[in-house]
């Protein structure tokens, strides 16, 4: 049984019947209120939306009072897991649900003998009627803030005005309602599938010598931030720099699809795979990748090359790359019914990653297979990978003994070039978070709890990585322990003592983070500058001078954003320098 909070048109008890097509006989209902939640109009819409203030703060020009930043609404009690599920249906992807405390106002009792005009309460709320707290389910609006207005829903309002057309014979052509009838119809009974792996996942490669040529006094490492199917701009990019394929090694960060256009997606993927270009996976090549895997795998049943050629015909590309929206009875129509069932969870069809999928090659598609999530080039001591790494597992110390930088590996070897390299190794095998490719795709933070996430909220991953790489103290040659005397450039905060590591720091060099924009630190470099929206597609260059000449004493290093207008030189690795190249788009 599940309790649940509704706040919208779902207080109505027809609505609420109409859903989960029964009775209701067995659900107990009484009104309710949820504190630091506001209430919105969704536009062009009936419904409200249900925000957390911490997310709607900035929909208002002040702070809101306790009484405005709290929602009321009915609390139902006895759920089954088919009302939920269907209610699941009803709501959609705008919503997810969650766990949140509701407050009841007034004992339980029937749905069908509480009056309706009882769950509108409309008076002042006193702190004696909210002691109690029960947790329930409640949909949170997941979408754009930018789809709602500022100004509060009413449930009166909508009972006045709009609620004939949600009950009743003004309830026949209501869409809303459409899926979760198919469904119903259909008992509620969806054939499971077992799908095949359309992720193709390859994490690691480890870049040869020869892949990562640093000792030509010609030899140049070209790593390109995020394109997003830029063409030109990623032209225009190269020529600047004066891209020689003869002696210059090309690496990009990911990303290299979607969001631009599909014509310059399609360029940029023709371009990498003929020419053979290193690279690793972003977060929207993986979803391309599953796409073109998932519509192999349905040309593999009978009719299912037909029913995708005509579903394609109805809804043709448009080179803007934007998300085309299905007909809302398009699952409805019998041509369409039985392949629903096939498309996993949460997929949308037409949207960008789709659309690109359908129009590339099995050329492109074979070339964004072979990259893998994460490139390691020892002998330069650099990671490349789309959204980042973590040099630590956040839940633990850097001193504790399970973290791959707290001790030295275990070999015989006094060699500093293996211990480095198996230390850099260690952090793939022994940091959890780092053997996950969602992480490694997609991460931009991480929480105070350790959680990972792609939001922009909590510590960026880059400052943790820069923190922990800060104390690695080098090792003495002849006894394994943290040098004194290593010669390592570090960015700790000056007069903060922390004890140092017995590790080698290592390099790593990403993208993902449009919103951070170029990200110089220490022992990181971050290079989306948001090309696609209009800004700029930026070029780390890295020569021998990198890796192995000190940098000059009349140079002036990038070491923050602020630096990088006068400056296109910073510091790279242990003492070495590299270069920082951009164009506009």
């Amino acid at each position: 049984m599940v309790d649940a909070f509704f706040y919208g048109t779902l207080i109505h008890p027809k609505i609420l019947q109409r859903v989960i097509g029964n009775g209701g006989s067995h659900l107990r209902i009484c009104p309710a209120i949820v504190k630091d939640f506001t209430r919105h109009q969704v536009k062009d819409a009936d419904y409200p939306a249900l925000v957390p203030y911490s997310r709607s703060r900035s929909m208002f020009d002040r702070d809101l009072e306790p009484d405005e930043r709290s929602v009321k609404g009915s609390l139902v009690s006895g759920l089954l897991d088919e009302d939920v599920r269907l209610l699941d249906i009803f709501e959609g992807n705008e919503y997810v649900r969650e766990v949140v405390p509701a407050h009841p106002l007034a004992p339980l009792a029937s749905l069908g003998d509480v009056p309706m005009d009882s769950l509108v309460i409309t008076t002042p709320i006193s702190e004696a009627l909210v002691s109690k707290v029960i947790e329930v389910n409640t949909y949170v609006w997941v979408k754009s803030l930018s789809e709602l207005s500022p100004d509060p829903w009413a449930f009166d309002d909508f009972v006045k005005h709009n609620a004939w057309k949600w009950i009743g014979s003004g309830s026949d052509g209501n869409r809303d309602y459409a899926e979760v009838d198919r469904r119903r119809e259909m008992e509620g009974i969806i054939a499971q599938v077992d799908f095949p792996d359309f992720s193709h996942y390859k994490l690691l490669r480890t870049l040869s010598a020869e892949e990562f040529p640093i000792h030509g006094k010609d030899d140049r490492i070209i790593a390109v931030g995020d394109i997003h199917g830029m063409n030109k701009s990623l032209s225009d990019l190269l020529t600047k720099i004066a891209y020689r394929p003869e002696s210059d090694t090309l690496i990009h960060l990911g990303d290299i699809v979607t969001k631009g256009s599909i014509e310059g997606s399609l360029a940029i993927l023709s371009f990498m795979s003929t020419k053979n270009i290193m690279g690793v996976r972003g977060n929207n090549d993986q979803d391309v990748i599953q796409w073109w895997a998932w519509r192999d795998w349905i040309q593999s049943f009978a009719g299912g090359r037909e029913w995708l050629d005509n579903i394609d015909r109805e809804y043709p590309l448009r080179d803007n790359d934007e998300e085309l929206p299905l007909d809302p009875e398009f699952w409805s129509w019998s041509q369409n019914r039985d392949w629903e069932k096939r498309i996993p969870q949460g997929w949308k069809l037409f949207g960008r990653h789709y659309n690109v999928a359908r129009a590339m090659s099995r050329e492109h598609y074979d070339y964004l297979r072979s990259l893998p999530i994460v490139m390691h080039a020892p002998n330069g001591h650099t990671f490349f990978v789309h959204a980042g790494m973590l040099a630590a597992d956040p839940n633990r110390k850097p001193t504790h003994p399970s973290q791959p930088l707290s001790h030295w590996p275990s070999t015989r070897t006094t060699k500093k070039t293996v211990i480095r390299s198996l230390q850099e190794t260690a952090l793939l095998q022994d940091v959890p978070q780092n053997k996950d490719p969602w992480v490694l795709l997609n991460m931009r933070g991480v929480e105070e709890d350790g959680t990972v996430t792609k939001e922009s909220g909590g510590t960026p991953w880059p400052e943790l990585w820069n923190d922990v790489m800060d104390r690695c103290g080098g090792i003495d040659a002849d006894d394994l322990f943290p040098d004194p005397d290593a010669q390592f450039a570090v960015s700790a905060e000056e007069g903060v003592e922390v004890k140092p590591l017995p590790c080698f720091p290592a390099m790593i060099v990403y993208g993902h983070i449009a919103a951070r924009g170029l990200d110089p630190r220490r022992w990181s470099i971050g290079l989306d500058t948001g090309c696609v929206y209009n800004r700029r597609l930026t070029a780390l260059v890295l020569d021998k001078g990198s890796f192995f000449a000190p940098l000059s004493q009349d140079e002036d290093p990038i070491t923050t954003t602020d630096d990088i207008e006068r400056s296109s030189s910073l510091l790279y690795g242990d003492n070495g320098r590299a270069r920082l190249v951009s164009v506009e788009c």
